[in-house]
């Protein structure tokens, strides 16, 4: 975001790309070893270390655990299996087949709405946080020239940082239902409205700062 949103994008990339080759060099070897691990197969997987082997088990889950919930979603692609019923369908599918499975989510929101509710539920679901994206970004592109809306032009760009962070790490966890989204929706509506008076004047520009 400091690169798309810099005036100054060369000097931003050439600052940032010799500080992140250093960070990736600085990490530990027990950090770059599991790094590596990420692009292993099962069939590697029987070559590494027991504690290695652990955590390419819990990865290899998660996928089928991702390929189940996108299973569901096709399966049942207007209501799903029922609103936090995923867990529940997959151990009720595998009871009938004789086999024990551990009581896990899907590990991934936009997949839990879908397989637990519906496509049309994900679709209105991904409208929230497009609004976010939308109201945070317009407002901060009509303040961010102005001195005299400085924190408007703050407290934007923090909400849209706060909308990619939660759009982005959501691939990796099941929290539809958390309150985490409604929160961060309420909070760019009000920063929208609560500006509007303050703005009739103010034009989408890149004038130079007043």
């Amino acid at each position: 975001m400091i690169f798309l949103f810099s005036r100054s994008k060369f000097k931003v990339a050439f600052f940032a790309l010799p500080t992140l080759g250093a960070a990736l060099l600085a990490l530990p070897p027990s950090t770059q070893h599991r790094l590596s691990l990420l692009f292993a197969s099962p069939e590697t997987a029987m070559n590494e270390s027991a504690p290695d082997q652990a955590s390419l088990a819990s990865e290899f889950q998660r996928q089928g655990l991702l390929q189940k919930s996108l299973d569901y979603t096709l399966a049942h692609p207007l209501f799903g299996v029922g609103p936090d019923q995923f867990a529940t369908a997959v151990f009720g599918e595998a009871s009938k087949e004789g086999e024990h499975v551990p009581w896990l989510g899907t590990h991934n929101t936009y997949t839990q709405v879908s397989s637990e509710c519906g496509i049309p539920a994900l679709i209105f679901y991904c409208g929230p946080i497009l609004l976010c994206f939308r109201l945070n970004y317009r407002l901060y592109q009509r303040t961010r020239n102005h001195a005299a809306y400085r924190e408007m032009a703050g407290l934007s760009l923090c909400l849209l940082a706060a909308t990619l962070v939660y759009s982005l790490s959501t691939f990796f966890f099941h929290i539809a239902y958390s309150i985490s989204l409604p929160a961060l929706a309420g909070f760019s509506v009000a920063l929208h409205f609560a500006s509007r008076s303050f703005l009739d004047g103010v034009q989408y520009s890149r004038a130079t700062p007043e």
